[in-house]
C-alpha cells in the first residue's frame, strides 16, 4: 500500500523533543508505504497456497523546496545530529481529522537542482515505532 501526496493543500508537521509539531514550510511532496512480511506455511497434500503473516514496516519520505530563510533548514539539521522527532502528514490541511503520524529519525538530507528548477531537499524517515493513520 503506497500513497504519494503532492496535491497543493497538503501539509507535513515535524517536532522534536517537547517542542509543539510546526508546518515544514516550502512541502513538494510527502510519501507512505506500509508492507508485510509473509512466509509460505503449506505442506505436502495441500491445494492452496497458504502463508503466515510476519511483521510490518513503514517507509516515510519528504521532499521539501531549499528554503534559505530563517529557519528553513531546521530539518537538515535534525538530521545531521539524528534527532528523533514526531511527524504528521495530513493529504489536505483543510481537513484536521484524516492524517498520518508517528516517530523516528530522519536521514537522507539530499540536494537537488538544476538551472531551470527549485532546488529540493530529500529526506527519509528510519522508524521507531508503528504509525498511525486517523479518519473518522
Amino acid at each position: 500500500m503506497g500513497q504519494t501526496f503532492n496535491n497543493i493543500d497538503g501539509a507535513f508537521y515535524w517536532a522534536t523533543g517537547a517542542t509543539a509539531a510546526s508546518l515544514l514550510e516550502e512541502v513538494r511532496e510527502w510519501t507512505i508505504d506500509t508492507s508485510t512480511n509473509s512466509s509460505d506455511d503449506g505442506a505436502q497434500g495441500d491445494s492452496w497456497e497458504t502463508s503466515t503473516i510476519g511483521r510490518s514496516t513503514f517507509d516515510l519520505s519528504v521532499t521539501t523546496n531549499y528554503n534559505l530563510a530563517t529557519g528553513g533548514g531546521q530539518l537538515q539539521k535534525d538530521v545531521i545530529a539524528k534527532t528523533a522527532g514526531k511527524f504528521y502528514a495530513y493529504p489536505s490541511r483543510y481537513v484536521p481529522t484524516v492524517y498520518w503520524y508517528g516517530t523516528g529519525t530522519m536521514g537522507g538530507g539530499g540536494k537537488g537542482g538544476g538551472m531551470e528548477d527549485t532546488g529540493t531537499q530529500s529526506y527519509t524517515l528510519i522508524p521507531s515505532g508503528q504509525p498511525g493513520y486517523v479518519h473518522p
